[in-house]
């Protein structure tokens, strides 16, 4: 193959040579010059011109029709809310917290449940940071309006669940808005803030829109007439000779340099596939030390929850235990009921590891509080535990936006691959059917999978379900062991849902 190569190599580039330099370099560049200098410039030019002109008027126009829509939507979204004030008239802020609770079928039941507990808190944080995906209805925000009710969902309001359920406030709501001072202030503010935004729009629709045009015309003429004048008279014969001289010399040093390295290249690359080729025997080997066993990290948040060796917690880690598996567990610093679960975990293989002080949206908090937020509950496992706890962090509603990254660029970030809604209400079987399911269909192993430790029914589907695992050719591990055996480090301010 080597020697009729290099002979077939020299008769193709030779032939190729003759053909090219004689005939086809003066016809082409010959051609080429007479259509772009005569007809093509002037086409390219009209036919921009036309398109922008046409452009500007439609971008313009949709915007404008845009702008008028939203507008409208604005107005619309103020009247419908203002529509349920507006028919009651409140003779005292009391008649107001009594009209308002008209219409709450159970405060704090966000999700419609008929329950409250942890899952209304996460829903309504879940509604606030991706309200596409988690859009509460008309009663799940009256319901969940608990934090100064009738001022609307924020954060506030999945606090003021959270402080119920750990017995911090009696009742819900804790506090009703001020009706009387928001609605002087806020019916002045709304036409001040409209008419003011208005105003200043539409003048500076005009001044963008004419300083835009005087710059376009001006620049359209003097970018042309530099292209012109430089295109025509001196790049093309430059070009050309400069191409026609370099292109000479180039294909006899392409030629030898190609030779060269292709030699060399061949037992480069035999060389390298060969190592590789060993290296990746050795790898395959060594998934024996898994027993050839797939890997998942089915996790669990919002910890320490156990009062009793018979709470799910407990459940959880005993079904581990008796399956030969691990765990990550993250533990949110306020909510750590009892040390001896912790210390309970650690001691038999669990990962320790933390989510956060309080359980808030970083995404909302500034640089300093998620910092924070992160080193309370790390120093608090220290000290329960004795040594330094996973550096591994669960974000708190998966919610990794804002500053989070940045103030925790030490800080492995873990969110899921798999959520098994347990948080939701889902039921012991609907969380068996998701794990085995995503077992089926290949997309469980290296995952990262999301569930709580204070649910029965996430204990129940353990119980069940990590047996059927470990049966079907599966382990679990805790997050940074399933990095490990994949041979990945974790990096901090990089958010991670699988291995």
């Amino acid at each position: 193959w080597n020697n009729q190569n290099n002979q077939q190599q020299n008769n193709d580039w030779n032939q190729w040579n003759n053909q090219n330099n004689n005939q086809q370099q003066n016809n082409d560049w010959n051609q080429w010059n007479n259509q772009n200098n005569n007809q093509q410039q002037n086409n390219d030019w009209n036919q921009w011109n036309n398109q922008n002109n046409q452009q500007q008027n439609n971008d313009w126009n949709q915007w404008n029709n845009q702008n008028n829509n939203q507008q409208q939507n604005w107005s619309n979204d103020w009247n419908g809310w203002v529509n349920w004030s507006s028919n009651n008239n409140w003779g005292s802020q009391q008649e107001y917290n009594a009209a308002y609770t008209n219409n709450v079928s159970m405060w704090g039941d966000s999700n419609g449940d008929n329950n409250v507990d942890m899952a209304d808190t996460i829903y309504l944080m879940q509604s606030i940071a991706n309200p596409n995906k988690y859009n509460l209805d008309d009663q799940g925000k009256f319901n969940g309006d608990v934090y100064q009710a009738g001022g609307g969902i924020t954060s506030m309001d999945a606090g003021a669940v959270q402080k119920y359920l750990l017995g911090a406030v009696d009742n819900l709501p804790t506090s009703f808005y001020d009706w009387n001072n928001w609605n002087q202030n806020n019916n002045q503010q709304q036409n001040n803030d409209w008419n003011q935004w208005n105003n200043q729009n539409n003048q500076q629709q005009n001044n963008d829109w004419n300083q835009w045009n005087n710059q376009n015309n001006q620049q359209q003429n003097n970018d042309w007439n530099q292209w012109n004048n430089q295109n025509n008279n001196q790049q093309q014969n430059n070009d050309w000779n400069q191409w026609n001289n370099q292109n000479n010399q180039q294909q006899n040093n392409d030629w030898n340099q190609w030779n060269n390295q292709n030699n060399q290249q061949q037992n480069n690359d035999w060389n390298q596939w060969n190592n590789q080729n060993n290296q990746q025997q050795n790898s395959w080997g060594n998934n024996s030390d898994n027993g050839g066993q797939k890997l998942v990290a089915i996790s669990f948040d919002d910890g320490a929850s156990a009062q009793s060796r018979q709470d799910p917690a407990y459940r959880i880690m005993d079904a581990l235990i008796k399956n030969n598996m691990t765990a990550t567990f993250f533990y949110v610093g306020d909510w750590i009921k009892t040390n001896e679960q912790v210390q309970f975990a650690y001691q038999n293989g669990m990962e320790v590891a933390n989510h956060t002080k309080s359980h808030q949206s970083l995404g909302s908090l500034g640089s300093d509080q998620i910092r924070s937020e992160w080193e309370q509950c790390n120093s608090k496992l220290r000290s329960i535990i004795g040594t330094e706890p996973s550096h591994i962090m669960r974000l708190p509603y998966l919610d990794g936006g804002g500053a989070v990254k940045s103030a925790l660029y030490d800080v492995p970030l873990i969110s899921c691959g798999l959520d098994t809604q347990d948080w939701n209400g889902a039921s012991k079987d609907q969380i068996v059917n998701t794990i085995k399911q995503a077992a089926q269909n290949g997309s469980l192993e290296g995952k990262i999978v999301l569930c709580h430790e204070n649910y029965a029914s996430t204990a129940a589907a353990m119980e069940e379900v990590l047996p059927w695992l470990a049966q079907n050719g599966y382990k679990n591990v805790t997050v940074s062991e399933m990095f490990a055996a994949r041979g990945k480090s974790l990096q901090g301010g990089q958010i991670y849902t699988q291995a």
